[in-house]
């Protein structure tokens, strides 16, 4: 993404991320106050398993469990009679607990066979014809007192009415379950508002009225799970028709708190809470005070004796809760910390949250904002990773931005907020997702269009300009652009003849042979192949990429190329091939460089005057017998470590401005001090030449000539024949050429 500001994503990652966050945003915005998404109660879960669990403060609760060991230990099974609770309630109320209340309910009469029996008894002595004899009286009287205590419903109630305040339960029916039926006048319900999302009651099943006038009050016992069938939400409420009443955990707040201000508060905070329906911080089973119901009950076998001290300090000024979790009883929930949690444990839990004020709110401020603030991580993610393409590097970031939004979220959680997580967290998961398929997407795509680039160009650019085109393959479209080039041409001198000579399996090879030679000098030195034909190279220095001593680049790969050839001719000879000399022409100057062709098909190439003369000069080394002739203007940019002869000023054909052409003689370390003045006489009698001083160039040509210098040869002729034949006074020194 070269180029692009920061916040600037490719159209594709910035829909995707605008689809995502649409996403997210709509599903933080219908789960406020319920959160129903997917995963979010899994999430939920792993929370509450990472805070460490919660102790109820040690003044405030107890629980009194109904156990397997309790029930060998009395003899009984479930339900209890109602003496064995009339036993507990008379054992609890000398240690003076805040309230007790009771995870059951007592629907209907027990049976009173013994006290039926002993008021029969009694109506017999007073209505018999010993009813006027006063040992009868008093003995119907003893009757009659023994029913009442041969009563188990009026032995508790007697008990309930004497204990502290004792709340008995209530069982809620959902509506679907069963027609419904009228509220019992002893259940008192709650002055408010039926709240909108409270516990809704069809039926109930609540105390009968001798035990519901005794207890100070009826509370709900009914939870609602979640529907995997756990339970993480306490409703402190539930309704019946327009009415609203306590559950057992508000039941207890409101003793607590005792005076009626404190009650009320109870209430208020409730409903302030989602609703009356909170989430909790579930307690570790650990964590309340637990006693053994038998222990209690065998604590009161000998009156004399006070209760043991241990148990007197675990009752005395506390919320005794009193349930069941023997094997069988069905009294078992499922919870964020456990499969089978006995249910007492989880109002003493809501009640202690109540009491304490850490009600764990969905649909709070602060949750809201957590989780808009999840939406505006998505959103920085998106801009951060924007302009990478490392895989590593986007799940780091998806990761390291989910972690920081979890330990907010974890944060928040023990502070009493359930801001919803699955939306940011599986935005975070989707956006990463798909900028890692994009990402691998282009990387596919783009290690498929290097071996394409690499396969294509290897053979014919230097390894650099390939890594640049696989790197920013744009460089490919069609289209061009002027830049300062060198051009390199290139030709098989005599090739016609050789070719002649050798069979084409023999030529073909000898062909690959010098100009796979001649490519790899070039591509040595910077060079790009433009292209091959037949027997000549067209190469270019300078571009694609930049290279700034581009001149001096084409001077010395035309070199390498020369000096190659020279050292392969020998090779050549001993295999009965033909000897093989390359002509040479470079020119610099502006040129159209770039993709030109048609979209199937395209390469690139250059164009323009500069190339045409680079051309020009490669064939016209046969007219002086050179075999590397250059432009003015690249003897001028390729600096002092060539060394060039300049040969003439020439007119080539079709072209009015003549130009002035050089010989490249070689490196200049590299050429002897005896050529080196060869080059010098031969420049004195150029300017003879050129100022028409035809004698003395003759003189100065002649003994090149002779040593075999072919350019000076060649200019020998020219000045005898100007000796004979002086030319015109318009005559400029240039050479016009007739041939290409």
């Amino acid at each position: 993404m070269s180029g692009r500001p920061a916040w600037v994503l490719r159209r594709g990652e910035l829909a995707t991320l605008l689809f995502v966050w649409s996403l997210a945003a709509w599903s933080t915005f219908t789960s406020a106050g319920e959160p129903h998404l997917p995963g979010e109660a899994a999430l939920h879960d792993v929370a509450q398993r990472l805070e460490p669990a919660l102790r109820a403060p040690a003044e405030v609760v107890t629980v009194v469990l109904v156990d397997d060991e309790s029930l060998a230990r009395l003899g009984e099974r479930w339900p209890l009679d109602r003496k064995t609770w009339a036993r507990f309630l008379e054992v609890v109320t000398p240690l003076a607990p805040t309230a007790v209340l009771v995870d059951a309910w007592f629907e209907s009469p027990a049976p009173r066979a013994e006290a039926d029996l002993a008021l029969d008894l009694a109506d017999l002595l007073r209505d018999g014809p010993l009813g006027e004899q006063d040992e009868a009286a008093r003995l119907a009287t003893a009757l009659e007192k023994r029913a009442v205590s041969l009563d188990p419903d009026r032995r508790l109630a007697a008990a309930i009415a004497a204990a502290p305040p004792t709340v008995l339960g209530v069982s809620c029916v959902p509506p679907a379950a069963d027609v419904a039926n009228h509220a019992p006048p002893e259940l008192r319900a709650l002055d408010v508002a039926r709240p909108a999302g409270s516990l809704r009651c069809a039926r109930l099943s609540a105390n009968h009225a001798g035990l519901a006038l005794a207890a100070a009050g009826q509370a709900g016992l009914s939870v609602e799970p979640d529907a995997d069938g756990v339970v993480r939400r306490y409703p402190y409420v539930f309704s019946h028709g327009d009415d609203v009443f306590p559950s057992m955990a508000l039941a207890a707040c409101r003793l607590r708190r005792g005076a009626e201000a404190g009650g009320r508060h109870c209430i208020e905070a409730a409903l302030a809470a989602d609703g009356a329906r909170p989430g909790l911080h579930f307690r570790d089973l650990s964590a309340p005070r637990t006693v053994r119901f038998s222990d209690v009950v065998e604590a009161g076998a000998d009156a004399d004796e006070a209760a043991p001290t241990a148990l007197a300090e675990a009752i005395r000024g506390r919320l005794v809760f009193v349930g069941v979790s023997a094997q069988g009883t069905l009294d078992r929930i499922r919870t964020p910390l456990g499969d089978d949690v006995p249910g007492v444990y989880l109002h003493a839990a809501a009640a202690a949250a109540l009491l304490d004020g850490r009600l764990l709110r969905v649909d709070s401020p602060e949750a809201r904002q957590l989780a808009w603030l999840g939406l505006g991580l998505l959103v920085l993610l998106g801009l951060a990773t924007s302009r990478t393409e490392s895989v590593p590097l986007l799940l780091a970031g998806g990761a390291a931005t989910a972690a920081v939004y979890g330990a907010l979220c974890l944060a928040a959680f023990r502070d009493g907020h359930w801001p919803a997580m699955v939306p940011t967290l599986g935005g975070l998961t989707l956006f990463t997702g798909v900028r890692v398929g994009f990402s691998l997407r282009r990387a596919t795509d783009a290690r498929r269009q290097a071996r394409a680039i690499r396969h294509a160009f290897q053979h014919y650019v230097s390894p650099a300009v390939v890594e640049t085109l696989v790197r920013d393959p744009d460089r490919l479209r069609l289209g061009g652009e002027r830049r300062r080039i060198t051009a390199f041409f290139s030709d098989i001198q005599g090739f016609t003849s050789i070719a002649e000579q050798m069979q084409p399996p023999e030529l073909v090879g000898l062909l690959n042979e010098v100009l796979g030679t001649m490519t790899e000098c070039l591509l040595s030195e910077g060079g790009n192949i433009d292209k091959y034909i037949g027997d000549a190279i067209v190469g270019m220095f300078g571009a694609p990429l930049d290279q700034p001593e581009h001149a001096a680049a084409a001077c010395r790969g035309a070199l390498r190329c020369q000096k190659a050839l020279d050292e392969m001719r020998p090779a050549l000879a001993r295999r009965g091939l033909p000897e093989v000399h390359v002509r040479i022409g470079l020119n610099t100057g502006e040129a159209l460089v770039g993709n030109m062709g048609s979209s199937r098909r395209f390469e690139y190439t250059m164009i323009g005057d500069a190339v045409n003369l680079a051309a020009r000069l490669e064939g016209i080394n046969s007219q002086y017998g050179t075999r590397i002739l250059v432009g003015e203007e690249t003897a001028l940019a390729a600096g002092e470590g060539l060394v060039f002869r300049e040969l003439d000023a020439v007119r080539p054909k079709g072209k009015k401005v003549p130009v002035r052409i050089f010989e490249l003689v070689g490196l200049r370390d590299e050429v002897p001090a005896a050529r080196l003045d060869e080059l010098t006489r031969f420049a004195r009698g150029l300017a003879a030449y050129r100022s028409q001083a035809f004698a003395l160039a003759a003189d100065l040509f002649a003994p090149l000539a002779e040593a075999g210098d072919p350019a000076a040869a060649v200019f020998l002729e020219r000045t005898r024949a100007y000796l004979a034949a002086p030319p015109p006074e318009t005559w400029d020194a240039v050479y016009t050429l007739t041939t290409k």
